[in-house]
């Protein structure tokens, strides 16, 4: 099985393939990129903002970017052998095509397996083969486009308080090179500072210091191996 990486740690690629030919459990996370979970066979569970859906054989999930998530190991009736792929997709390779994934959220994550048509399931199944990644990103579009179709957008304020912990994330992620503290959060989004903390510690896992600061150093990291910049400049330009 290869494993998705944390949202913290090193992530180069921007294309990702999770295959397993078990249910397994991973801890929750987010990322600010794309992830569709497809099952072929089996069970596997997947959390999403608090909420866990079982998907069945033909069922996906689709998480946008910065929603926490996590896999749980699901048993299956008479050892019934699972199979699972994950396709986990750059933000800004999709964004240009889909704008809703940034801008908007989803009535509900889950797509059954009545909704997923043939073509969709031979992108997943085609993914396995670890093509290079030009025809990777073409099975990419082609399961995302299979998945989009079947899903509910909405703004994000018309899910309240569920949606404000990757309202956040979207936020820093525009703004980590202002100034920014819990209290610029709370004025700009209506809540009290010791809320704004309790969403990062509760539904993130992880200090609001230490989420700026994550950015912050990615960003950095970038600008290190892409730009001759000297280091003062980066420092300033990474806030």
């Amino acid at each position: 099985m290869i494993w998705v990486y944390p949202y913290f740690e090193d992530m180069v690629k921007k294309l990702y393939v999770n295959y397993s030919k078990e249910s397994y459990n991973y801890d929750s996370h987010f990322q600010n990129k794309i992830e569709i979970c497809y099952c072929f066979s089996g069970r596997q569970k997947v959390k999403v903002d608090d909420v866990v859906y079982t998907l069945s054989p033909g069922d996906g999930i689709f998480i946008l970017p910065n929603i926490v998530h996590e896999y749980i190991k699901c048993e299956t009736p008479d050892n019934e052998p699972t199979e699972v792929i994950s396709f986990i997709c750059d933000t800004d390779i999709i964004a240009s095509l889909i704008p809703d994934i940034v801008t908007k959220r989803l009535v509900s994550p889950f797509i059954p397996a009545c909704f997923i048509d043939k073509d969709t399931n031979r992108a997943f199944r085609r993914m396995i083969s670890n093509p290079d990644n030009i025809e990777l990103l073409g099975w990419g579009c082609i399961a995302i486009s299979g998945i989009v179709k079947n899903v509910e957008f909405i703004p994000f304020k018309s899910q309240g308080k569920n949606m404000l912990a990757p309202a956040l994330i979207s936020y820093i992620d525009s703004n980590y090179t202002k100034e920014l503290t819990i209290d610029v959060l709370a004025k700009e989004f209506g809540y009290s500072p010791s809320y704004i903390a309790h969403v990062f510690y509760d539904r993130l896992k992880i200090s609001f210091r230490t989420y700026l600061g994550s950015v912050r150093c990615e960003r950095a990291k970038e600008l290190i191996i892409k730009t001759d910049k000297s280091l003062t400049e980066i420092a300033y330009e990474c806030g």
